[in-house]
């Protein structure tokens, strides 16, 4: 993502909202930039209320080759590290960073954005069904880690939204 695009979203909220944006751009997979962010956003407001994971990502692909699927190769390393980062380990890195300051001030919100895939499953999806079934488990296990410290961890588990991969084009 360019500085650019991410200033002139982050200029398009300012004006939309009357409130002060300030665009911070780190790679969510990696500690080092999570805590640069963090300390960003601390530095400039003071203080962090809310966190929200709302990363996620899939790949149809069976997690081996299937016999009854033709040029199925399953999926590759790659392809696991990148799905199991951007929907779990994401969220795992950003709570750690902000757990800290939230638990310190004993006031604070995590909601993590999960998948009907977590409770359902689905064909082809072996790797984001696990993701984000990890990440419910995550989710109800740092609410009750969290809770007597008043620090609240939520999650969501919407449907599919209707982009250019669901709609089939």
């Amino acid at each position: 993502m360019t500085p650019k695009y991410v200033e002139g979203v982050a200029a398009e909220i300012a004006a939309a909202s009357g409130r002060r944006v300030v665009p911070i751009i780190a790679d969510v997979t990696k500690p080092d930039e999570i805590r640069r962010a963090v300390e960003a956003v601390l530095q400039t407001f003071g203080r962090i209320d809310v966190l929200v994971n709302a990363l996620g990502d899939s790949i149809r692909n069976p997690l081996t080759a299937l016999p009854s699927k033709d040029g199925s190769a399953g999926v590759s390393d790659d392809e696991l590290k990148f799905i199991m980062d951007i929907n779990l380990t994401e969220a795992l890195l950003c709570t750690r960073a902000v757990g800290p300051h939230m638990l310190g001030r004993r006031l604070g919100n995590v909601i993590n954005i999960a998948s009907w895939a977590g409770h359902r499953g689905g064909g082809d999806m072996v790797l984001y069904t696990t993701a984000k079934t990890a990440l419910a488990g995550f989710t109800r296990s740092q609410a009750l880690e969290c809770a007597p410290y008043g620090v609240r961890v939520n999650a969501i588990s919407p449907g599919l939204f209707p982009d250019v991969v669901t709609a089939g084009e």
